[in-house]
């Protein structure tokens, strides 16, 4: 079966080079999108719901929130495990689906039971769902930093700031990489407004800290007036209160004594701060920074990522063209190596032997196995001159086709061998 294998695809040579160029190009692209992973991820598939809720215990974030969220995810389709976890001011819940459940349906389903329950929620308190990603999608760190940072250490200043060019900049243009599912910000502070209220000035004034809230939040909005018709324009009314700076928060109004105002600096200091950290980002050990990491989408391809984000360097590493181009020189080789070889180059591999009874015998031996695939004609088995003279064309037809193997030539004597072998590799003169 395989002889015939071999004789058919030496003989339909344009198909077989065809095909070769179809799968070569299948694989090509079978291979550029190939998973690569230094760790396959083979976590199930999963859906987290995180509920914030600042100052609550545990014992009362799962009285109040995971208790509830866990009734009303109680019988999920195709779901085979829950768990959850509660923290100060933190429940997180890990629902498992079945491996053969879609994460988009999985969330759907979960979204649909939230709309239920966010109402039986504490007041300030909204679950929300984690993001499309697993333990092991950090695929990505990096910090921010300047050319002349050196090891420097950053102030409290400089780490504020990077900090907000981290979460209102960079984060946003990371998260438009296809693939990524979400950009955990780390290190730095959190830039945020400080009211330090006075309980002496507030006593004073017959303020109370609520209504020094309400007056906050009722003086940092935007308010609309609607539209006012004059002749032929017409113009939009809206009041703008939102609060841009210091000197805004300042200049609210708590109270009105009479016809005197009492702003908020009359009772409270006024100061930019950050918000309380639980940890920093240390870069190399040595100064403090301003980084994040990088989540990868689950499913998705972590070379596809690398290649969007340093197309530049990365993507040379996994550019397929020079493996193409060796493809294309191996097939032109198998192409050229699969074309009948002339007669010279037989001649010209080494000295070439004299032909004599051993060529002769060989060119008989040949004929009696495969003389049916001799396409000759007036075969002489009989006449030591004939076989002499077309030994070449023969070997040519019978051994170059790979029709007669070496282990054919049964019934000679080591030193015959060692002449055929010769013959076999230097080849012979034609007459």
């Amino acid at each position: 079966m395989i002889p015939a294998i071999i004789r058919a695809a030496l003989e339909q040579r344009l198909v077989l080079v065809v095909l070769s160029i179809v799968l070569f190009v299948f694989g090509l692209d079978a291979a550029r999108k190939l998973s690569v992973d230094a760790f396959p991820d083979v976590t199930n598939i999963q859906v987290q719901i995180a509920t914030e809720a600042i100052g609550r215990s545990p014992d009362e974030m799962e009285r109040l929130v995971t208790v509830p969220i866990e009734l009303a995810m109680t019988g999920l389709p195709a779901m085979t495990e829950m768990r959850s976890l509660n923290r100060p001011g933190l429940s997180l819940i890990t629902l498992v689906f079945t491996d053969q459940t879609s994460v988009y349906f999985a969330r759907q389903l979960v979204m649909e039971r939230l709309s239920d329950v966010r109402g039986r929620m504490p007041e300030g308190v909204a679950p929300v769902l984690g993001p499309v990603s697993t333990g092991l999608g950090e695929v990505f760190q990096y910090t921010l930093q300047r050319a002349d940072d050196g090891d420097r250490e950053l102030t409290k200043e400089e780490l504020t700031r990077r900090r907000t060019i981290q979460d209102w900049v960079v984060r946003p243009l990371l998260r438009s990489i296809p693939g990524v599912a979400e950009i955990n910000s780390q290190g730095g502070f959190v830039k945020q407004y400080h009211i330090r209220v006075n309980p002496d000035r507030l006593r004073h004034y017959g303020l109370s800290l609520n209504q020094v809230f309400d007056s906050v939040s009722a003086n940092n909005a935007n308010a609309g007036g609607g539209v006012l018709n004059q002749h032929a324009e017409q113009f939009l009314i809206r009041s703008i209160g939102l609060v841009r700076s210091i000197d805004d928060f300042r200049n609210i109004v708590v109270k009105n004594e009479g016809a005197t105002p009492v702003y908020l600096r009359d009772v409270a200091q006024i100061e930019e701060g950050a918000e309380v950290r639980v940890g920093g980002l240390i870069k190399d050990g040595k100064t403090e920074s301003v980084g994040a990491v990088v989540m990868m989408l689950a499913g998705a391809l972590i070379r596809q990522f690398f290649v969007q984000r340093h197309g530049y360097h990365l993507g040379r590493a996994a550019n397929p063209w020079p493996f193409a181009a060796v493809g294309v020189v191996m097939m032109v080789g198998v192409i050229v190596a699969m074309r009948p070889a002339p007669a010279k180059v037989f001649a010209a591999a080494a000295q070439p032997v004299a032909f004599g009874p051993v060529q002769s015998l060989v060119a008989q031996h040949c004929l009696s196995c495969h003389g049916a695939q001799v396409q000759m004609k007036n075969v002489r088995l009989d006449s030591p001159e004939w076989l002499q003279k077309h030994a070449q064309n023969i070997y040519q037809q019978v051994v170059v086709s790979r029709q007669m193997p070496m282990a054919n030539t049964t019934g000679l004597t080591e030193e015959d061998r060692a002449l055929i072998g010769r013959w076999f590799l230097a080849g012979a003169k034609t007459d």
